[in-house]
């Protein structure tokens, strides 16, 4: 509720509660990790879901965010490692393909940037800012 609504300190809250009582809930320690991602928590991320990704490995939520996380840390050969493992699961999330198409290009991979961009506007050929940016690395 309180995240729907935009007041994620208080979600944040109630959340820690929750998993504190309980810390095999996955459904909660996963919300959470919404709820820091929208307050840029990226650090708490990773505490928080390293463990879970452990018991489940495949847990396509989890690797969504820890992948973020670890870009937004500048952390981007651990967030190409996440989120290449979250596309063997989901190969059409634009946003996950545009990150990791980011991570490359920063790792001075411009080979698999590419790819990753192409794929992306596949799916989505109204973006503009990606087309230009695959325009860039011609």
């Amino acid at each position: 509720l309180f995240y729907q609504s935009g007041e994620f300190e208080k979600a944040k809250a109630s959340l820690l509660n929750a998993v504190s009582i309980d810390k095999s809930d996955l459904n909660s320690r996963i919300m959470l990790g919404k709820v820091l991602l929208k307050l840029n928590n990226y650090q708490e991320i990773i505490n928080l879901l390293q463990l879970s990704l452990t018991d489940s490995p495949d847990n396509v939520q989890i690797l969504h965010l820890l992948g973020l996380a670890s870009y937004h840390m500048g952390q981007f050969s651990k967030a190409t490692k996440y989120l290449e493992r979250f596309l063997l699961k989901q190969q059409d999330n634009v946003e996950v393909l545009n990150t990791l198409a980011e991570s490359w290009f920063k790792l001075d991979n411009a080979e698999k940037a590419r790819r990753y961009w192409r794929q992306s506007l596949e799916i989505d050929g109204n973006q503009g800012d990606i087309r230009r940016k695959l325009e860039g690395l011609k």
